[in-house]
């Protein structure tokens, strides 16, 4: 059951429990803009379904909050680690073989994405985009400063 008042919501089951979000000030939301011009992109690779829910499941388990993708001008890997922690376990996969240099930092926790196949492009302007080969779906996920082109 839901009940609204001007300054918050109430959310119960209609029985013992029940649950008040109170509304946000129009000054702690910001909008996203309508469009995204995302700049050339400096590394592109596919990211198959299998790989992505592998990588999100294996971070859970390690409890790693974060994602390296590098590039050691053969091959293309995904690491998945504490990087604040040297001693930290670590997943790491090839994905790919790639001609660049690069190492590029994600936070795992900016990874909620639903399953699917992905084309992935990365900028040096520290921003990267996940576009769904299946359909209408594009994720933009903050590169961490970091990271190194």
């Amino acid at each position: 059951q839901l009940d609204f008042s001007e300054k918050y919501a109430l959310v119960s089951d209609g029985g013992s429990s029940r649950i008040k979000y109170f509304a946000a000030g129009s000054g702690i939301v910001k909008a996203a803009p309508s469009t995204i011009k995302f700049p050339e992109p400096d590394v592109e690779f596919k990211l198959e379904a299998a790989q992505l829910a592998m990588i999100l499941r294996t971070a859970s388990v390690l409890k790693a909050s974060d994602l390296s993708i590098t590039g050691d001008g053969a091959a293309l890997r995904v690491v998945v680690s504490d990087k604040k922690n040297d001693t930290s376990n670590a997943y790491d996969v090839a994905i790919g073989d790639t001609g660049a240099t690069f190492k590029v930092n994600l936070k795992v926790e900016n990874l909620k994405m639903l399953p699917g196949d992905y084309d992935v492009a990365i900028s040096k302007k520290k921003i990267s985009r996940f576009r769904s080969t299946a359909g209408d779906l594009t994720y933009y996920v903050a590169v961490e400063s970091d990271s190194e082109f």
